[in-house]
């Protein structure tokens, strides 16, 4: 929280479905979410309560693996409009390259996965560069004066007057409309995710460009947070190396799990 439509930390991954919430008691095997098509005003989302602890103090990576259900229409998604829920976006504005860059784009509705990278590097004279990396690729990336602790705004409500209970990150959905806080726009990311990590560093250009498809084991350095969504106790996904950290699940039923797995690379 990228992506496509909605691409990027937003990222890339709003979706809104009325479906029998999925009940789990017991540990299930699974692969993937999988975020489907949805009606007005019922939303499936994945709710992160809490990042990892310092996540966005310093310099940071986000990675996730996503699949965009190609097969969706492209058509008109006017803010607000039905549209924004069975289409993707006509446009196709390569990231960074407009005011709304982030709202339109479908470069990647080609029916395979992508890894997906969103890095904050430091830059001299306290500034820093937001970079977004595609499969191995700096696609785009752009300068910032200041350096901010971002978990100022991760870590709090976005507004005072939200409820207790709404979440930092929303997956598959925008987090106020989501909990039906505040309707703002109608958005639907369809499609599968994977393999999200939270690194308390800024990956290096040899790690991004060479290890994308690489696995982890949880003790690389740096390594905050991992979501390996292969399994689902509970009605949530737990944290590889924080088991206090969780993904809860809202409105999700049994199509909303994939068996399908990113593609990564085995450890050697």
């Amino acid at each position: 929280m990228i992506h496509l439509k909605r691409f990027t930390i937003t990222l890339l991954v709003f979706l809104f479905m009325g479906c029998s919430q999925f009940q789990s008691s017991n540990t299930d095997s699974v692969g993937s979410i999988n975020f489907t098509s949805s009606l007005p005003m019922q939303y499936e989302f994945a709710d992160q309560p809490a990042l990892p602890e310092r996540f966005g103090a310093g310099e940071f990576t986000m990675e996730l693996w996503i699949k965009p259900d190609h097969t969706a229409p492209i058509g008109e998604t006017w803010r607000g409009s039905y549209d924004q829920i069975s289409n993707w976006s006509e446009s196709d504005r390569r990231a960074y390259s407009s005011h709304g860059w982030w709202y339109e784009g479908n470069w990647l509705l080609d029916g395979e996965w992508h890894h997906i990278a969103c890095v904050r590097r430091w830059a001299e004279d306290g500034g820093a560069i937001l970079e977004l990396w595609v499969d191995g690729q700096l696609i785009a990336e752009t300068s910032i004066a200041k350096r901010v602790d971002m978990t100022a705004f991760w870590h709090n409500l976005p507004h005072p007057d939200n409820p207790a209970e709404l979440g930092g990150w929303a997956w598959g959905a925008e987090v106020m409309t989501a909990w039906k806080t505040v309707f703002t726009q109608y958005e639907d990311y369809k499609g599968l995710m994977d393999e999200l990590r939270f690194w308390n560093r800024a990956l290096t250009h040899q790690e991004l460009e060479n290890d994308w498809q690489r696995a982890v084991k949880g003790e690389e350095p740096g390594l905050a947070g991992w979501y390996d969504f292969s399994e689902v106790k509970d009605n949530a996904f737990y944290d590889r190396l924080n088991p206090d950290q969780r993904i809860e699940l809202h409105h999700f039923g049994k199509e909303n799990f994939s068996s399908e797995r990113a593609p990564l690379r085995e450890l050697e």
